[in-house]
């Protein structure tokens, strides 16, 4: 089941940070880039019974070698976790269709080493492994 989905506002972030999945240090540079994300592409908020549980959206970005392309983001609540599949479900459909309206057939996105749950929440979206890492983070790609 799809859950509704709204145009994400900034605040969504202030609050999903507070309630994230995973406390992180970044997470106040998260409120931050959340405004600048949602310049450079489509951002939506996943809500369950009126309150947020998930901002998403895509960078819209041009590769050094010309290519457009996407950089997914997410900010989960830990509120969402008896909702994992709907909310798996929504985040797969509106990634998909955001990707196809913009044109784009790949997106490249990180994940910080540590947090499995979002390397599992990449995996089941349909990203792969990339080879290239840093110390911090993996890369993770999905072509369609």
């Amino acid at each position: 089941m799809l859950l509704p989905v709204r145009k994400y506002r900034p605040e969504d972030t202030e609050l999903l940070c507070r309630q994230a999945v995973e406390q992180f240090p970044e997470a106040a540079d998260f409120v931050e880039q959340g405004k600048f994300n949602a310049s450079v592409g489509p951002a939506e908020t996943i809500e369950i019974n009126g309150k947020p549980v998930v901002s998403a959206g895509i960078r819209i970005m041009k590769t050094d070698a010309g290519e457009m392309i996407g950089w997914p983001w997410f900010v989960v609540s830990a509120l969402a976790g008896k909702y994992k599949l709907s909310i798996l479900q929504t985040i797969k459909s509106r990634l998909y269709e955001s990707m196809k309206d913009f044109g784009l057939s790949r997106a490249i996105t990180d994940s910080r080493k540590g947090f499995e749950q979002s390397q599992m929440l990449l995996r089941h979206l349909g990203f792969k492994k990339m080879e290239k890492e840093t110390d911090t983070h993996y890369f993770y790609e999905l072509r369609i």
